[in-house]
């Protein structure tokens, strides 16, 4: 049977079993395409061919629609039942994964010393929000989605001072469930970076008195800059002062694997790291682990290992 033959009853087949009007208007699209391509008979070097050229999930779905459709063809004569019944989608190849990247801490200050954006005021933001990021473990929409009534117990760095919370250690961060996209959270931060961020507030109280203004009355988010913008940044100042070209996609990520890596070799146990970084089970927490033949041999030069 000739592929264009079989528009109708291929609609009703599928129409018997997709339930999303989406998913079915989706693979009769791709249906088309494919006759477009191939007009006769359906073969395993049609088959290979059109998914070689593509190579999503729902193309190879709509063709493995198609082969089970055929299998169940009445009409089809013996020898295009021989045909079809021989026919397989191959196995798609598995992308080669990329290792992840992370930094080091002397990689880290790197960065945030040798950082330089348009003036000073973008080049100092671009620092605290890196080290926000880094010190909290931040996911960048919490970071970005941050407002000033999130920075829990707060009220002025005066007030802090005179407080003596300076002492301890860290601060903790509110992260409202809209920002984290899991339950509400709280985030910890070590103190001298949390009092960078209101040092850098303070400095350009007089120069942008309107912005700084908007931040303390939760109008504009903690940093006034979106994420995508910050990624951007991120990406370029990372090539410019590591020399690391990042990949597409979730670049600022990697001071989450980063932070995690940190942790680790400070011996933080895995179940105390996981709560840090907010993960919801200790699986999430292990991928973020990327330990090398170095580090290995580096923990083995220490006691109490003995040969």
């Amino acid at each position: 049977m000739q592929l264009k033959e079989i528009d109708k009853s291929f609609a009703e087949y599928l129409g018997s079993f997709v339930g999303s009007p989406n998913s079915l208007a989706k693979y009769l699209l791709y249906f088309r395409h494919f006759k477009k391509l191939y007009s006769g008979l359906l073969t395993q070097p049609i088959v290979d061919s059109f998914l070689g050229l593509k190579t999503s999930s729902p193309h190879r779905a709509m063709i493995g629609h198609l082969i089970d459709f055929l299998k169940r063809d009445e009409t089809l004569t013996p020898e295009e039942q021989l045909e079809v019944s021989r026919i397989v989608r191959l196995k798609r190849k598995r992308e080669e994964q990329k290792p992840v990247i992370f930094f080091t801490e002397e990689e880290i200050k790197k960065l945030l010393d040798n950082c330089h954006l348009n003036n000073d005021f973008q080049t100092q933001r671009f620092r605290t929000m890196v080290g926000w990021q880094y010190s909290a473990g931040l996911r960048v929409s919490e970071l970005c989605g941050l407002y000033y009534n999130n920075l829990v117990g707060f009220e002025g760095k005066k007030k802090f001072l005179e407080d003596g919370k300076d002492k301890a250690k860290y601060q903790k961060i509110y992260l409202p469930s809209e920002i984290t996209k899991t339950d509400e959270s709280f985030a910890y931060i070590g103190t001298d970076v949390f009092l960078e961020y209101i040092d850098f507030l303070l400095k350009y109280k007089n120069e942008k008195p309107q912005w700084v203004m908007d931040i303390k009355n939760n109008k504009k988010h903690l940093f006034g800059l979106n994420k995508t913008k910050y990624a951007t940044d991120f990406k370029k100042q990372v090539f410019k002062t590591l020399g690391i070209r990042l990949p597409r996609g979730r670049c600022t990520h990697t001071l989450r694997h980063s932070r995690n890596m940190a942790l680790l070799k400070k011996n933080m146990p895995l179940p105390l790291i996981q709560k840090f970084m907010r993960h919801k089970n200790l699986s999430s927490t292990e991928r973020y682990i990327h330990l090398s033949q170095e580090d290995l041999e580096e923990e083995l030069e220490k006691p109490p290992f003995s040969p």
